[in-house]
């Protein structure tokens, strides 16, 4: 029964097409019940500067730092040619630093993850290789 469900779950998210009416609402209830997650933001909308969601992370392990990632959020197979032309800017967007707080605090981000309910080509996450200017960045792909 629990694989069952498992399969199920995974090809339900599998199946969402809306990403700001489906997949956003679900990233938001999971990040919120994660461990280590010690708030998050929804930044989506006009002013989001590449990142749909900003995490702030205990670390934990090192420190009692927090660190601060910004989350790209997109529905279905991401290639190479969508990668260079929607994820790549939204990459450099994401460094700019953010108001959170209704604009109280500015943070610096740390890590970029970007999440898709689908996978990426093999292109687009070698293509980040490509670039110098992220050589030393976080950045870390969740797919299905």
């Amino acid at each position: 029964m629990s694989e069952y469900s498992q399969t199920y779950k995974e090809n339900k998210i599998k199946s969402i097409e809306k990403e700001v009416l489906e997949f956003h609402p679900l990233l938001k209830d999971l990040f919120s019940k994660m461990n280590g997650i010690e708030n998050y933001e929804y930044t989506h909308g006009k002013y989001e500067y590449g990142a749909d969601f900003i995490l702030q992370i205990k670390h934990g392990v090192l420190s009692n730092e927090n660190i601060h990632v910004s989350v790209i959020v997109k529905c279905g197979k991401i290639d190479k040619s969508y990668f260079n032309e929607k994820i790549i800017p939204q990459i450099r967007e994401c460094y700019i630093p953010k108001k959170i707080k209704n604009g109280s605090e500015t943070v610096n981000i740390k890590e970029v993850w970007i999440i898709t309910n689908s996978t990426f080509s093999h292109g687009a996450i070698t293509v980040i290789n490509e670039y110098e200017e992220f050589k030393n960045k976080s950045i870390h792909f969740f797919w299905e």
